[in-house]
């Protein structure tokens, strides 16, 4: 279940990509997913579900979530282009949704950007200027 007024309530400090580490790839990594790291300590996970919805996990730590399984297969990266230190205030939410009314996605609007993060077959982020 999504807590959006998590987002509302608490700054977003940072936000991080969750990439799969093959072993074999030489470091590659597959985007599985997203960490908002939030000002209360909570961070939450964004990544695709079994059924292509957008899973939500919420952790009052910064451990990964239980999916990432090993954690040694797992890192946290930074998401290239222009992005503030911190994100600061949510000012916007959208759910994003399938044609059965299910949400895939979201997009959550900051001063400086804007974030668009959608499960499916392969998660997908994009991270642009906000138009706030």
């Amino acid at each position: 279940m999504m807590n959006l007024e998590l987002l509302y309530q608490n700054p977003t400090r940072s936000i991080s990509t969750v990439n799969y580490i093959d072993s074999d790839a030489d470091g590659a990594g597959d985007l599985e997913g997203i960490r908002l790291q939030l000002a209360n300590g909570i961070a939450v996970y964004l990544s695709s579900g079994t059924d292509w919805t957008l899973d939500w996990d919420e952790r009052a730590d910064s451990d990964l979530p239980d999916w990432c399984y090993p954690a040694s297969s797992w890192e946290l990266r930074t998401p290239e282009g222009e992005i503030p230190p911190e994100l600061g205030p949510c000012l916007g939410i959208e759910e994003i949704r399938n044609s059965v009314g299910e949400t895939y996605g979201l997009l959550i609007t900051y001063t400086h950007v804007a974030i668009r993060a959608t499960a499916g077959e392969y998660f997908h982020l994009e991270i642009f200027p906000s138009e706030a």
